[in-house]
């Protein structure tokens, strides 16, 4: 029998993944992860970056030197960009042990330490899976019934795209048609608007499904929106067949939270579509399984050490801030709520108002008052009781972010129509800043007040502007 196994891939990832472990007790990142892809591809850092939708000099200056570093510590050597393969092969071939593990008339030749590592998804039939019975029976049964819809919610390396496999094929085995389409193989350039993500997506379902991508036949001039136009593709191309249903699995949806432009009127559009269901045949036709992670707040030290876990939102956390004396944070979520907790875990208040997500909180210097931004296009502010103070409304679009100045005495907000807005605490607006082609996305005050920096989906760019109040 040949015991012999091929330097591959997988194999240095997982040798790579070995040695760190054995030196640091934890597993690569999968920003690192992307990293060590892209340069085993020999791709640059720019189109690892460019792929993925990150900064080049994030990716080369931040992520590529720690990695490399991490990988100098683990394997004893030196290593680089250009001699990590290497590095790695002769870590292989020095420690490599072999267990033949026969199935059938099969046989698979993998090393003693190199299995499968749970930082990367199983095969839905691995047999290093740990099943949740009672979970997975209930999740097996469901999406078998007509427009079933099935969250999987759980921190990073918990199994959720596992398990979102293992639910796709349980429907494929009982003659569903099945569609696993994760959002990390988008490149950045679909999120550049609402209309290119919706013709990614309906084109990367059209492909899993072997079928010829007509999204021009629908989009056409789009005189009739993008969200019809995604709705009528769905209906005419996929769901005609009412003895032949879907299940599409939409892995790492977290990734479309980070572009507000997209996320509501997606998540708005699959919210409509399920409920479609209720009375349509052809939307029966139709299922749904999420993957995301979970709608947590995290508290760490600064040796990345996990203290505390706070629960109560029923969406994903947008936003956190810590008050001024440490003591309480307060988080805004995709539920459209504030919540304020202490240090201990608990949940203090829930502050209701805004009519949906909330995408960034923050306290005032002093600590007495909460800033909320909110899809609605509105900020609020809040006293520490939970009352309403004002309400602040100017902007067309969602409010991404907002600042307190230093003095207290004026807030700062980012919208996604393009402007920065200024504001005194009795609700005036004092002044509107322009430049921007596409949303704010960040805006903060300099320690002295006498600066407004901003951020934006414009390119990349950042803009500095005086401020004398």
């Amino acid at each position: 029998m040949n015991s012999e196994i091929e330097f591959t891939w997988e194999v240095a990832r997982q040798i790579a993944n070995e040695a760190v472990w054995q030196k640091d007790s934890e597993y690569l990142k999968d920003i690192e992860v992307i990293v060590l892809k892209g340069s085993w591809d020999g791709k640059s850092y720019q189109k690892i970056a460019d792929k993925n939708s990150y900064q080049e000099n994030y990716i080369n200056q931040d992520v590529g030197n720690k990695l490399w570093r991490k990988l100098t510590k683990a394997l004893g050597e030196r290593v680089t960009k250009t001699n990590f393969r290497e590095a790695l092969k002769r870590k292989w071939d020095k420690e490599k042990g072999r267990l033949v593990h026969g199935m059938g008339q099969n046989h698979r030749v993998v090393s003693e330490k190199i299995l499968e590592y749970p930082d990367k998804p199983l095969r839905w039939n691995s047999p290093f899976y740990v099943e949740r019975h009672q979970v997975e029976s209930v999740c097996d049964e469901g999406v078998l019934y007509a427009a079933a819809l099935i969250r999987i919610r759980a921190p990073q390396k918990m199994g959720k795209t596992s398990l979102l496999k293992r639910i796709l094929a349980k429907a494929k085995e009982n003659g569903y048609r099945t569609v696993h389409l994760n959002l990390l193989d988008a490149e950045r350039e679909v999120f550049g608007s609402l209309g290119k993500f919706l013709r990614w997506f309906a084109a990367s379902v059209s492909l899993e499904l072997g079928k010829t991508p007509v999204v021009d036949d629908y989009w056409g001039d789009n005189s009739w929106g993008d969200l019809i136009s995604c709705k009528y593709y769905f209906q005419n191309s996929f769901l005609q067949d009412v003895d032949n249903p879907l299940v599409l699995g939409l892995d790492n949806l977290d990734r479309i939270f980070e572009h507000g432009k997209i996320a509501p009127n997606f998540l708005g559009m699959l919210r409509s579509w399920h409920e479609e269901g209720n009375s349509s045949e052809k939307w029966q036709n139709l299922s749904l399984v999420l993957a995301n992670s979970d709608d947590t707040v995290k508290l760490w030290n600064l040796e990345g050490k996990e203290l505390l876990t706070l629960t109560g939102h029923k969406d994903w956390v947008t936003s956190v801030s810590f008050s001024p004396d440490g003591k309480t944070i307060a988080s805004g979520s995709g539920d459209g709520t504030v919540k304020l907790w202490n240090l201990e875990g608990k949940e203090l208040l829930t502050l209701t108002g805004h009519e949906s997500l909330v995408w960034s909180v923050s306290f005032s210097p002093d600590g007495k008052t909460i800033a909320s931004g909110g899809n609605d296009g509105t900020v609020k502010l809040w006293n520490l009781e939970g009352k309403e103070l004002l309400t602040l409304t100017g902007h067309k679009y969602s409010v991404y972010s907002v600042s307190f100045s230093p003095d207290r005495k004026t807030i700062a907000s980012g919208s996604g129509d393009g402007t920065v807005k200024l504001w005194n605490l009795e609700g005036k607006q004092l002044l509107t800043l322009t430049g921007y082609k596409d949303l704010v996305s960040s805006v903060s005050f300099s320690p002295d007040g006498k600066m407004i920096a901003s951020g934006g989906n414009d390119c990349g760019t950042l803009r500095v502007r005086n401020y004398l109040p």
